[in-house]
């Protein structure tokens, strides 16, 4: 009897355990398909191009390269940058292009330290947003 409420309490205690695990591991992950690409204006024969081509969700349009992109036949490279900016909205991503960190720097000011010669040796002073 003692052996029985013991392997039952087991049991339960596996059970819970996997449980446990299954909601720690259990992330829903949910993919745009290219479908919704049509209410930005796309056209469904571009769609199926796309697809043919191995592309089936918004997030794999949006990190491939335009490059890749436009190697995919019948999409011109016109059509890419439209892709690319419209998928750029629907998906949030963490990383920019040189070209929008450039433009991000331009709005960078320099302060001064009051020292001419530790200006020098910081190209024209410490900038604003950087950790000093």
């Amino acid at each position: 009897m003692m052996q029985a409420e013991q392997q039952q309490q087991q049991e339960e205690h596996a059970e819970e355990e996997q449980v446990t695990e299954e909601e720690e591991v259990g992330r829903t992950v949910q993919y745009q398909t290219l479908d919704t690409l049509q209410e930005h204006g796309i056209a469904s024969n571009d769609i199926t191009k796309l697809q043919d081509a191995g592309y089936h969700t918004i997030e794999s349009i949006a990190h491939a390269t335009a490059r890749k992109l436009s190697e995919v036949k019948g999409i011109s490279e016109a059509k890419v940058t439209k892709l690319k900016s419209i998928t750029r909205t629907m998906v949030p991503m963490d990383f920019m292009t040189a070209l929008d960190a450039l433009e991000g720097r331009k709005d960078m000011v320099t302060l001064t330290t009051g020292s001419v010669e530790l200006d020098k040796l910081l190209e024209g002073g410490v900038e604003t947003g950087s950790i000093t």
